[in-house]
Formats: structure tokens, sequence, C-alpha cells
């Protein structure tokens, strides 16, 4: 989707912009789903969303703000960000990048601690592999303790962002019965998967029609 680099363009900043400045965004966004899905006016965004696997931009700009910071987080020779607190304040301010960016990460729960390998795994748990490491000179490196690296940290983040929206909107649609039906859609011929599409999330006359003649199961 060509659209999407244009609007997430240097978006950072605006995950500390309210819900009303981010509609005319949302809103051209989903002109463009509408058409790559060759959906209507009236067809759920959530649809589109599931046969398009993407989210909203708002879920984006969030993505890319936490990227940002963790990049920040890593600049050589500044401890500016790695030693920022963000502690309450005694005038009513709006919070800035970092301080949304921190209270996301800590909403979602994102360990990017360095973990040990347990025993069964760690082949220096074995005091005999230890001992022939150490006769023949090995210097022994506990690479593990190192902090997580920039590339990790940013698969991680998106994992975390495309898990918790997929999960949230299966929660949403759980009662349609077109999420399983339009799930192998994409891989269709562009013509019969738009009239697919169209058919499946039941903001079509069609449907209507073909129940009424008695040719389709459900009205909707």
């Amino acid at each position: 989707m060509f659209i999407q680099p244009i609007i997430l363009y240097c978006s950072e900043p605006l995950i500390t912009a309210l819900e009303v400045t981010l509609k005319p965004l949302e809103k051209a966004h989903n002109q463009a789903l509408r058409l790559i899905t060759g959906g209507i006016k009236s067809t759920p965004i959530d649809a589109m969303l599931l046969v398009t696997g993407s989210t909203t931009i708002g879920c984006l700009i969030k993505e890319k703000a936490l990227i940002l910071y963790e990049k920040l987080l890593r600049i050589p020779m500044d401890k500016f960000f790695s030693t920022y607190e963000n502690r309450p304040r005694h005038l009513k301010t709006q919070s800035g990048l970092i301080q949304k960016a921190i209270e996301l990460k800590k909403a979602l729960q994102i360990d990017d601690k360095p973990k040990s390998l347990s025993p069964p795994m760690n082949p220096l748990a074995d005091i005999d592999v230890v001992d022939t490491l150490a006769k023949k000179g090995t210097t022994i490196l506990q690479c593990m303790d190192r902090p997580m690296s920039f590339h990790t940290m940013k698969a991680l983040i998106r994992r975390e962002f495309q898990t918790s929206r997929y999960n949230e909107i299966k929660v949403q649609t759980k009662e349609k019965q077109w999420t399983v039906a339009i799930s192998d859609t994409p891989d269709w011929p562009r013509i019969e998967a738009v009239a697919e599409f169209r058919l499946r999330t039941g903001h079509d006359c069609l449907p209507k029609h073909l129940h009424r003649l008695g040719l389709y199961t459900q009205p909707t």
C-alpha cells in the first residue's frame, strides 16, 4: 500500500495528538483500503483490515514512535534518553513523545531484558564442558548479558502490535460470519476476490436477493 509511507512519514510526534486530529489520516487510509479490496462505503473497516493484513493509522503511529524511542536509547555517547525518568508533573501539560513512548512500552509489557539459557539448553551449565574449554584456553563470554539489539527490539515491537491488533479485531468481529469466509480471498484473482469480498461482508444488495430466491443461506 503506497499511501501508508506517505501518511506515516515523520509521523512519530503524532503519538501525542488527539483522536480528532488523526481522523483525516484514518479517512485517507480507509479510502485506500477500499481501492485495494474493492469495498464500498458501507464495508466494515475491520473486514478490510483483516483481508489486507493491515491495521489502523493510530496503531501504526504508536508502533513507529516506540521504534524511534528505542533507536534514541541506543545513540552512542548520549545517555539523555536512557537515563530519562518519566516523573509526575505538578503542572497540567500535554505529554511529549518520550513520555508517551515510555507509557506505551510499559503498557505493552515488552520484556527487553537479556535472558540466560536454561541448563538443558546452556552448554556452559555442564561443568565438564567448562573445564574442557578452560583447558583449551577458551575465553567464555556471557554474550547474553548484552542489551538487546535495535533490530531485534524493532521486530519484537512490530510483532507485539500485530498480535495485539489482530486479537482485538478478532474479538470485535467474533459474531460476524464473514471472518472465516474472507480468510483466503486475497489469494483469488482480482475480479473474483472483489465480488466475493462484497458478497461475504454483507454490505451488498446481492445476498438479500439471493436469499429471497432461496439460492443463498444467509441474507447478510
